[in-house]
């Protein structure tokens, strides 16, 4: 943040790093400007004053100097608050999935300033033929906002089960691509999204691996992965854009460096990190590049800075 500290979301509170210690924020009952859950989804630093906290049980106003925590989650249906995106000085977009309370999954529009939001439940705008009403809700269970690469009036938004396109001027749904391989009664679902500079987008898939989707076609290719490695790197949790032909990936077998020379699927290469230098742990659960291009791998055992 302006400050220069780190902040760290874990299951068991939010950590504030300052170079040399940790000071941790939990939730505490009796304390009503605590954190409202220990388990923290997403970090948005909203201003040099401020940042905003996903968590499963709510989503949490923090400001510099007060060392609270304002509570937002009346403002919203259900409480399992996902994903976060800035859209500009006083609004974000907030992605929140159905899990206790299966009418709270969806897309909002907060305003931090007024304190309302607008919601959209994303199959009451995109006509959707549902076989199997029992899974209805995974359907607007978010899990990834990204803004396009080319045109930053786009959102790509990732459900459970497909890719939604949302133009931000029209305030509306334009399509909704299913991923016909995900297995709905099982614990499969993607978890990140990654739009690239060719208009493609990456997609991880937790017990499903890594695709590249192409919108234009209509096109899901599976990243093919060396057999050694391949039933370990099933599960993709975070994706990166190291650089021009270089995206960072990762999984429950550590984080992996695709590489795209001229852009051309046939030339995919992957690296793990190992040995000297690796990461703590091999679960990466994100990656995270700052001002100055220092790359950030939250893992299962700690932080690791590459």
């Amino acid at each position: 943040d302006s400050n220069r500290f780190i902040w760290i979301g874990t299951n068991e509170g939010l950590n504030r790093y300052d170079g040399k210690n940790i000071l941790r924020y939990t939730h505490n009952q009796e304390d009503t400007n605590s954190i409202q859950s220990n388990y923290v989804n997403d970090i948005l630093i909203f201003n040099s004053k401020s940042f905003i906290v996903a968590t499963i049980g709510g989503l949490d106003f923090y400001q510099n100097g007060k060392d609270e925590f304002q509570h937002l989650r009346k403002y919203f249906l259900g409480n399992y608050f996902k994903t976060l995106l800035k859209e500009n000085d006083h609004q974000l977009w907030v992605g929140t999935m159905n899990r206790d309370n299966y009418s709270g999954g969806g897309l909002y529009l907060f305003d931090i300033q007024s304190n309302k939001s607008t919601y959209w439940k994303i199959t009451d705008h995109i006509n959707i033929k549902i076989k199997d009403t029992s899974v209805l809700y995974k359907y607007n269970s978010i899990t990834c906002i990204k803004r396009d690469w080319n045109d930053k009036n786009i959102l790509w938004i990732a459900t459970e089960v497909g890719i939604v396109k949302f133009d931000i001027k029209l305030r509306k749904f334009l399509n909704y691509t299913i991923y016909n391989k995900i297995q709905l009664h099982k614990y499969q679902y993607i978890t990140c999204i990654l739009p690239d500079s060719d208009s493609t987008i990456w997609v991880g898939i937790w017990d499903g691996g890594l695709y590249h989707y192409y919108p234009k076609t209509n096109k899901w290719e599976y990243v093919e992965i060396l057999n050694s490695v391949k039933d370990q790197f099933r599960i993709v949790t975070s994706l990166l854009k190291k650089n021009d032909n270089e995206i960072l990936v990762g999984s429950t077998f550590g984080v992996h460096t695709i590489k795209i020379p001229n852009k051309n699927i046939d030339f995919w290469e992957h690296k793990i990190y190992e040995s000297e230098g690796s990461t703590i742990g091999y679960l990466c659960w994100d990656i995270y590049k700052d001002k100055s291009n220092s790359i950030w791998m939250a893992m299962e055992n700690g932080v690791s800075r590459l």
